[in-house]
């Protein structure tokens, strides 16, 4: 990276105040935020009487009545705004539906790049699907954090929910809102460039967010990095089996996680985190783990 670039990085880390310290990787955290994610998918009405099945049966619910749901149809978009049980806010980004996975993973393999446009983040540039996705989605969630009045904010997602959720700490951050000092999402894609990953790191430190990969899981290996995309740290990488972990190192890119495998093209992996169909959480299609998967191509 360019002297001159980190000189801008470390010039927005000392304008938008000191960030707070963040907090180290809770795997009974990560089980509680698994849920909440797999929440957004979910169909508005019933997020909006939290009766949306096993993902609103988790661990850690949401206030019944608390819960506006964003949308936008034409990008087909969906996030949701509530009050988590202990007082603060929760924003989970909705990912790709499941349906979809394969022509979206293959969409991502020719990203773009796009300028940030708002505070915070002076010469990054982003991944233009992830980027206009939260644009498209921000000003609503913006109103419905203000009428919660909630003393913090934690975000959320997985896969293109995931990005989305990255991209919202950012920007949240930036506009004055108070986030928690850990943040969980599940198979997240590279969400910028070098500078992007920088300023993440100088603003909100390299133990705020915490990127739970599943093993093989294709997603997190797109936009490619020789295209000039780089991940926000930390990582916390899952074995196969997801009985053990790995909390990798605040580069981003650690060698030794998944980006010390040769190949990794698994959609199933990305289906499934901590053990459960995040994707498939609402209602009765969420009785187990295993059938959604029936028809996607196996790889070891």
């Amino acid at each position: 990276m360019r002297a001159g670039t980190a000189q801008i990085c470390l010039v927005v880390a000392a304008s938008l105040a000191a960030a707070v310290s963040g907090a180290s990787f809770s795997l009974s955290d990560a089980k509680q935020f698994v849920y909440l994610a797999g929440a957004a998918y979910c169909d508005a009405s019933s997020l909006k009487s939290w009766t949306c099945g096993r993902a609103c049966s988790g661990p850690l619910p949401a206030v019944p009545g608390s819960i506006t749901v964003v949308q936008n149809r034409t990008m087909d978009l969906q996030a949701f705004v509530g009050k988590l049980e202990d007082g603060r806010a929760i924003v989970s980004f909705r990912g790709t539906r499941p349906t979809k996975i394969q022509d979206w993973v293959t969409d991502l393999k020719s990203a773009f790049k796009t300028d940030w446009t708002g505070p915070g983040c002076p010469s990054c540039r982003v991944a233009k699907g992830f980027y206009e996705a939260y644009l498209a989605l921000a000003p609503d969630i913006k109103v419905a954090l203000h009428g919660l009045n909630a003393g913090t904010v934690v975000v959320t997602g997985h896969s293109l929910g995931a990005s989305m959720a990255g991209i919202a700490m950012m920007d949240l951050y930036a506009s004055g809102f108070n986030l928690a000092p850990a943040h969980y999402t599940f198979g997240q894609p590279r969400d910028g460039d070098e500078v992007y990953a920088s300023t993440f790191n100088s603003v909100l430190g390299t133990s705020r967010l915490f990127r739970v990969v599943h093993y093989k899981d294709i997603v997190p290996h797109l936009p490619m990095h020789w295209m000039g995309f780089h991940h926000t740290p930390r990582e916390v990488w899952f074995n196969k089996d997801q009985t053990s972990h790995t909390v990798c190192d605040g580069t981003g890119e650690d060698p030794n996680c998944s980006d010390s495998l040769t190949i990794a093209t698994s959609i199933s992996d990305h289906l499934n985190y901590l053990d459960l169909p995040i994707s498939r959480l609402c209602g009765t299609e969420a009785t187990n783990g295993t059938a959604f998967e029936e028809d996607l191509p196996r790889e070891d």
